[in-house]
């Protein structure tokens, strides 16, 4: 018997299935119409071409992440023109940028991360809020009044 046989007599569903033990109950007919119906279903189920590129399942925290970076980068040089000319507009200045910068970094805090990026968006906000410094060294156990002079 031949491939080609063996296939017309499946699709005419005339041949039986040898029985095995525990195969006694096996619903031939069933099976058979299931795979005809996988068969002849229509392959072009979609409708059109997909438009849409995929999504990054972090991609709104990343956004944030960046404009945290950007407002982060912000308040430090207003932090810089504040040492410099140490006036009351300066340091409403470094107040209002520290404000968005915290702001921010709230959202970013209460977003949930699905991977690594989100995650590291997240760790960046957390050296911020211990440190209010790029990577300058700082860790939670400094005593308060260390950090006092850091804070406005």
């Amino acid at each position: 018997m031949s491939k080609l046989s063996l296939a017309a007599l499946f699709q005419s569903r005339s041949y039986t299935l040898l029985s095995s033990p525990g195969c006694e109950e096996t619903n031939h007919p069933a099976f058979v119409r299931r795979v005809e119906r996988y068969v002849n279903r229509p392959h072009a189920a979609r409708s059109g071409a997909v438009t849409l590129a995929p999504q990054h399942l972090d991609a709104k925290l990343l956004e944030e992440g960046e404009l945290f970076e950007a407002a982060w980068a912000q308040e430090m040089s207003t932090l810089i023109t504040l040492r410099r000319r140490n006036s009351p507009e300066a340091e409403a200045a470094a107040r209002a940028a520290r404000a968005a910068t915290a702001i921010l970094a709230n959202r970013i805090e209460t977003t949930a991360a699905a991977t690594l990026d989100g995650l590291n968006v997240q760790a960046r906000t957390m050296l911020w809020r211990v440190c209010r410094e790029p990577l300058c060294g700082c860790s939670p156990e400094v005593s308060s009044d260390a950090r006092q002079g850091a804070t406005i």
